[in-house]
């Protein structure tokens, strides 16, 4: 794994293939296909890159700042990050991993307080845009769209990714319809691959159970959703 030093250096030298082996998260090695996907989106990888200094430094440092910089640079208008493609409208779309991953990045960095104050106030804004945006993205069967993603096999490894990184974070679950998500998990549990397999054990972990429904889950459940036994995963 790669210092902060090294990761600064790769960063500013454009070396996102470096930074993305040097960053790997989760603890898990990353397999062909995810690495891959990863690598398509530059935002997801300066994402990580983010995420693994907030991991390593104590408060702000100059590291992060320049790493959140550059993010930010990446913005859709929409608040999205990457490149998605076009919808069936033919209008552009940002990428849910890249989104997804920018938006853990920006949390841990909040969470930990590893910004200056007007950092804050730009890492909040871009981190709740993205998350609305991630939630535009979130299709009927709760999985996520994006054109990077052409078999359903590619999307229930981005789907696995995302959740994996976000199940911990409480404005996620609240902004997106988690229980759908996690249910699609639960009732496809025997067919996930090695790899997804073990990115959904690694959000159920994270995954916090309380006794009352989210809101997003009970708008699901009033609209005439199917079985939905993690509505009771709610973001608090």
């Amino acid at each position: 794994m790669l210092n902060v030093h090294q990761i600064t250096r790769h960063l500013k030298a454009g070396h996102l293939d470096s930074l993305l082996r040097g960053t790997t998260p989760l603890g898990i090695e990353l397999s062909l296909p995810l690495e891959t996907r990863i690598s398509q989106q530059p935002a997801a990888v300066i994402a990580l890159a983010l995420r693994r200094i907030v991991e390593l430094t104590y408060g702000p440092a100059e590291a992060c700042r320049l790493t959140l910089a550059s993010l930010l640079r990446l913005a859709n208008a929409d608040g999205s990050f990457g490149d998605g493609g076009t919808d069936p409208q033919g209008r552009s779309r940002g990428d849910c991993l890249a989104t997804a991953a920018v938006a853990d990045a920006l949390s841990r960095m909040l969470s930990e307080n590893h910004a200056t104050h007007a950092d804050r106030q730009a890492a909040f804004a871009s981190r709740d845009a993205a998350l609305i945006a991630l939630a535009g993205m979130q299709e009927a069967d709760g999985l996520f769209i994006s054109g990077n993603d052409r078999t359903q096999e590619d999307r229930t490894l981005t789907a696995a990714f995302i959740l994996a990184l976000l199940a911990g974070c409480a404005e996620f679950r609240s902004q997106v319809r988690f229980a759908d998500l996690l249910n699609w998990f639960d009732d496809h549990s025997d067919r996930l691959d090695d790899t997804c397999d073990t990115l959904f054990r690694l959000a159920r972990v994270d995954a916090p159970l309380a006794p009352a429904a989210s809101a997003a889950s009970g708008t699901a459940a009033s609209s005439g959703s199917a079985r939905t036994p993690h509505q009771s995963l709610v973001a608090a």
